[in-house]
């Protein structure tokens, strides 16, 4: 059992054992820590059928001996509990819930500001709730006794607290189950009065999304409302790893109504000391109260911070000798959904949610590249309003797309999203914003690399320019009385219907750009100092067209079509009115 490897089987399909694996790697970090271990690195490895829990360096018999008690996670003390024994390491649950009423008071008390200041308002305000607060308050609600029963069953006998260390170290030495060897062990402890009372718990639901007190029944001839009985010792290893991978948001139903959703990291091949602080960097960011909003933003935001912790990138190295692909360290993100069903509350929904697998990084200037693609897309899908027109659609493309689809869904969004704002920017809702060209282009080539040779093309660039001019720079020259051509309405749309069939795409590219030359040659006709100062936007040409339609021929009507939306109804940021957007999000 002292060795470099334990192992942690899979057995649920849920973020359970997930927690249990971030569990064991922060004993053995401990007993590094306790042995002044110079980085150890222990790391967390997803094996398929069970995580890897491992470090370069051999656990030994004397480094166990040599640890002292520690406490992984928590005692939550609550307004009855008068216990005078309790461990430096405590929540008092009471004087928590205080602050963060106060604070969302404080919260309500600024909305009507603008933005920037409420942001200041918020970055100065000294008394936040607790980093945990998430977590624990929702333990408390219904899990408190199952937890506070593991942590006394070690706190309570923490004078021999090397005995418990050797039994975890034995409990995961293998793929064997081991739980009653251990079970036994721990019974013939209390039965020599070397041990006080070790006290068995039910499996509780925080911890468990898929048991808890419901139907489970092992076989379906029956029902049964009773709750499962569960080994406590490897309840308390996911006790202690919650505190380094959950995180719990409110999902607002109405006014009076919320739900919730558990979000756990589920690490593919990482050290813990790296998954703690993209962690706590990351979990302070995460804000929405809608579900699918909340999946999309977790996604956005950790690949974020994985990109802006990675030690490489931190040393601002012009190359990266290895790639780093953050799909390979982060396998995705654990869901459990908790429907609030008046005085219980009832797991509906168990998902996962993956990391896309197209951002690679080899350099510092990379690496840039990504976090201002992802802080763009963040905005975007921040300033997306649910409670105004028909939104859902196009946001479940957009997590369809980031957790594991194709490109198509991201087009099947942007279609939906240009119709959307092309609106916004009339009657200036939702404070919508294109995406940017540049970025655009960057991210369609490094989501899909087959398609740069399209962007490429100065046919594709010209009649995607005549698109972006006719559509949404034309919008935004209209919205400050400048307006000098006419605005093709609903020309994603139109894209979308044409794009399946070649002969429909290309009769339509026709007629638009037959329309758009004669509309710029009348403008010229009457503007005739401008076109001599070559300041009249430029006619589509015919080799422009032969390119068009060659590319067509090569990759499809359907790809040439999604790009020409996309990459059409993206702007320069130069050329958005800086009254326009506000890209301080």
């Amino acid at each position: 059992m002292y060795q470099k490897q334990y192992f942690v089987p899979k057995t649920s399909g849920t973020y359970a054992e997930t927690l249990e694996a971030y569990g064991l790697a922060i004993i053995l970090d401990e007993i590094f820590k306790a042995n002044d271990v110079q980085k150890p690195k222990v790391k967390i490895q997803d094996a398929g059928n069970y995580y890897v829990v491992s470090s370069r360096i051999e656990i030994t018999e004397e480094m166990v001996k040599n640890t002292p008690y520690f406490d992984p996670f928590p005692y939550i003390k609550i307004k009855k509990d008068k216990s005078s024994d309790l461990p430096n390491n405590s929540i008092d649950y009471e004087n928590e819930k205080e602050i963060y009423k106060a604070y969302n008071e404080f919260r309500k008390s600024i909305a009507n500001l603008d933005w920037s200041k409420r942001k200041e308002a918020i970055e100065s305000y000294e008394n936040k709730p607790h980093f945990d607060y998430d977590i624990f308050s929702q333990i408390q609600v219904n899990s408190l006794g199952g937890y506070l029963k593991a942590y006394n069953n070690v706190f309570t006998n923490r004078d021999l607290y090397v005995e418990f260390l050797n039994q975890i170290l034995f409990l995961y030495s293998s793929l064997e189950d081991n739980s009653s060897l251990v079970n036994k062990y721990f019974a013939k402890m209390v039965k020599d009065n070397h041990f006080q009372k070790i006290d068995k718990i039910n499996s509780l639901q925080f911890f468990n999304p898929h048991q808890g007190k419901g139907v489970n029944s092992g076989k379906a001839n029956s029902i049964s409302l009773s709750q499962v009985s569960a080994f406590w010792l490897r309840e308390y290893l996911k006790m202690a790893g919650c505190y380094k991978s959950m995180f719990i948001k409110r999902v607002k139903i109405n006014n009076q109504k919320w739900d919730l959703k558990f979000y756990v990291i589920a690490p593919k091949s990482l050290d813990l000391s790296y998954l703690s602080t993209v962690y706590n960097n990351f979990k302070p960011t995460v804000g929405g109260n809608s579900t699918i909003k909340l999946d999309i933003i977790s996604i956005l935001r950790y690949e974020k911070t994985l990109i802006e912790y990675m030690e490489k990138y931190q040393q601002d190295k012009p190359s990266i000798s290895k790639k780093f692909k953050p799909h390979q360290l982060v396998f995705g993100i654990y869901t459990a959904y908790q429907k609030n069903l008046g005085q219980n509350n009832a797991i509906s929904n168990i998902g996962c949610l993956n990391f896309p697998d197209f951002i690679s990084i080899s350099s510092f200037q990379e690496g840039k590249k990504w976090i201002n693609i992802i802080d763009e897309h963040i905005r975007i899908i921040n300033r997306i309003n649910e409670d105004i027109g028909s939104t859902t659609s196009m946001l479940y493309h957009y997590r369809r797309f980031l957790s594991g689809g194709t490109l198509d869904d991201f087009f099947a969004f942007n279609f939906e999203y240009t119709a959307l704002l092309m609106r916004g920017i009339t009657i200036r809702f939702m404070r919508l914003e294109p995406f940017t060209l540049g970025l655009m282009e960057e991210f369609i080539t490094s989501a899909d690399k087959n398609l740069k040779p399209i962007l490429d093309n100065e046919g594709f660039k010209n009649i995607a320019k005549a698109i972006r001019n006719s559509t949404i720079s034309e919008q935004y020259r209209k919205i400050h009385s400048k307006q000098e051509f006419e605005i093709c309405y609903g020309m994603a749309q139109d894209l979308k219907r044409k794009s399946p069939l070649k002969e429909d795409l290309i009769s339509y590219l026709s007629e638009f750009i037959a329309k758009y030359n004669a509309e710029t040659a009348r403008y010229a006709e009457n503007h005739q100092d401008l076109a001599k100062a070559g300041k009249i936007r430029a006619t589509i040409k015919m080799q422009d067209i032969e390119e068009i339609v060659k590319l067509i021929d090569e990759y499809g009507s359907d790809v040439v079509g999604k790009l020409l939306s996309a990459y059409g109804y993206a702007l320069d940021r130069k050329s958005q009115s800086s009254k326009s957007l506000d890209s301080s999000e």
